[in-house]
């Protein structure tokens, strides 16, 4: 890659953003990192320290790819910390036969160890009361890092500090696509031209809310965060729970003080429907866990990219005008996929000015 090449990164894409920036600094490319005004430290989406790590997305091929790609670069970063960072955990899925099949040959597949249990089989496995479990399997399997992406993303952007070639714009919102045409932004009414603008996008709006009755009808998914008197990492497990109508995941933070429950949402569903999946209380009254607080938000779609979308390869676009603008979508997506996606960026933006 050509020393003399200007790049900015326009942030949104969270860890993977800024460990592209990383990357082309390492290369000893000048890099401009534009950062949004998200708050990166407490992070309000499936992000932040609830950040579960898999290695099979069975609904996702590609995803997959790029987390195997991955996966060794996260179980390194863990082993090098204290644990603030993360740590191995099993995971718990709730299935249907159906379903349990189709988990089963994929993890064959891949050759990754797996366990079949039935429902109250293994005291160790906690599961919310407020479920039928009547007719369904418990799949464990061993393939997942519980990641604080908060901290992380943190450390990565200190260690961006050390590169004098990255210029580093904080709480600034460069705009949407028809805003940096042509290698061109804007910041604070001063022009900066690039010869490549990569775009990371967040597909989604975040509401916070005060009940479930304020939930409006584009949600995708809705998230109730539980903070709690004491740690419960050694008491419990990432859960998923398959329903005909409805996913649910059950999802303690790293540090154990907090339980991330969330759920799929096809309207029109009752806000009593939701009160009553959404709440835990009887399942962590049962560990003699006091719930201090808890709050509700959800997370809509802002219509960048579709489902369908997520499913090819690539996971980005490059514009026409001489190849300027790369578009990185879905970032949501690939959170846990960071390693993997930043280098295959670097280096189709080595192959771009090349």
């Amino acid at each position: 890659m050509k020393k003399n090449k200007n790049i900015a990164i326009v942030g949104g894409g969270g860890v993977t953003a800024v460990m592209t920036a990383l990357a082309c600094a390492r290369k000893g490319i000048s890099v401009d990192f534009f950062l949004d005004e998200m708050d990166y430290d407490e992070f309000k989406t499936s992000l932040g320290n609830h950040c579960l790590w898999r290695s099979v997305h069975e609904d996702n091929l590609r995803l997959s790819r790029f987390a195997a790609q991955s996966q060794w670069i996260w179980e390194k970063f863990i082993l090098a910390s204290s644990g603030e960072f993360g740590r191995k955990e099993r995971m718990v899925r709730v299935v249907e036969r159906a379903e349990l099949n189709r988990l089963i040959k994929l993890y064959e597949q891949y050759n990754l160890p797996y366990e079949v249990k039935n429902c109250g089989d293994d005291e160790s496995i906690v599961l919310p009361p407020f479920l039928d479990y009547k007719n369904k399997f418990i799949f464990v399997s061993y393939d997942s890092i519980l990641l604080n992406v908060a901290e992380i993303f943190s450390y990565f952007s200190d260690e961006l500090a050390f590169f004098t070639s990255v210029n580093v714009f904080r709480n600034k919102n460069i705009g949407g696509l028809g805003s940096i045409e042509g290698g061109v932004i804007f910041v604070d009414e001063k022009k900066h031209l690039y010869d490549i603008v990569v775009k990371f996008t967040n597909d989604f709006k975040i509401n916070e809310m005060s009940s479930f009755e304020a939930v409006d009808v584009e949600a995708k998914t809705i998230f109730k965060d539980f903070y709690l008197s004491d740690a419960i990492g050694h008491l419990t497990q990432p859960i998923w729970i398959s329903e005909n109508e409805f996913n649910i995941s059950l999802v303690p933070s790293v540090d154990g003080r907090v339980i991330r429950v969330g759920m799929d949402v096809h309207f029109p569903q009752s806000a009593e429907v939701l009160v009553r999946n959404l709440n835990i209380d009887a399942y962590l009254s049962r560990s003699k866990i006091d719930v201090m607080s808890s709050s509700i938000f959800s997370i809509s779609s802002c219509g960048v990219s579709s489902e369908d979308a997520r499913s090819v390869i690539p996971c980005w676009t490059v514009s026409d005008d001489n190849k300027k603008i790369v578009v990185v979508e879905s970032v949501d997506s690939y959170y846990n996929a960071s390693p993997a996606v930043a280098e295959e960026i670097t280096t189709l933006l080595t192959l771009i000015i090349n």
